[in-house]
């Protein structure tokens, strides 16, 4: 995203990657973040998640092998890599 774009603008484009990225976080794992924040650094986009862990998840994390879970997710963000890095702003926003 161009630094001339407005704060509007900006905030328009985040709210829509967020959008995004949760609803190809409900698809994929059948339940998407409680929240979720974008942020644009230079020429980066971060999107923070929170929560939305699924039931099992949450079990394994509660009985020390949170470890599990992180390898799990790891790879599989690993495998939908595409999917989750094709969010574009432009389309996001625009539609184009």
């Amino acid at each position: 995203m161009s630094e001339e774009g407005t704060g509007a603008t900006r905030r328009d484009a985040a709210a829509a990657v967020s959008r995004e990225l949760v609803s190809l976080h409900k698809q994929f794992y059948g339940k998407g973040p409680v929240r979720a924040k974008t942020y644009f650094v230079n020429d980066t986009v971060l999107c923070v998640l929170e929560g939305g862990f699924t039931v099992v998840e949450r079990t394994l994390i509660e009985v020390g092998r949170a470890p599990a879970v992180h390898d799990i997710r790891a790879s599989f963000q690993a495998a939908m890599r595409q999917q989750f890095t094709a969010v574009k702003i432009n389309e996001v926003v625009h539609g184009a």
